[in-house]
């Protein structure tokens, strides 16, 4: 994923990357069968890219677990493009904005990678070890 900054006008740009992510719902929509369409990390929901980032109980916990590292009250998010309109709205200075945009860049990146590891890979990661 590439850098994006904090300004309400690159943030479009930014949402159109993550929404071009491949996931199940997408292949299906395609005509490519799948076994599931469900969320591979919770087998509950159907996957789409808010529910991986956003909805999905191991973002929940992902995102619960950095604003309590970052000692900030959790917003609700529903979307990715909540996360980016919550960045915009930040009330501080753009040097702490583009830490906050590193962290959720780097957070997604690292849910993406144990979403693909479960999917694709041999052996699965442990939640613990993306804590």
């Amino acid at each position: 994923m590439e850098h994006f900054s904090a300004n309400k006008g690159e943030y479009p740009r930014m949402e159109d990357k993550i929404r071009s992510v491949t996931y199940s719902g997408k292949l299906d929509q395609k005509g490519i069968d799948l076994p599931s369409l469900l969320c591979p990390v919770c087998d509950t929901y159907i996957e789409n890219v808010n529910h991986v980032f956003v909805r999905c109980e191991l973002a929940s916990q992902v995102w619960d677990r950095i604003f309590r590292w970052l000692d900030m009250v959790q917003p609700i998010f529903l979307s990715i493009a909540d996360i980016m309109d919550w960045i915009v709205s930040m009330n501080c200075s753009l040097k702490r904005k583009k830490v906050l945009e590193a962290i959720i860049l780097t957070a997604m990146w690292v849910i993406w990678k144990y979403r693909n590891n479960n999917l694709f890979g041999s052996v699965n990661m442990k939640r613990s070890s993306m804590m």
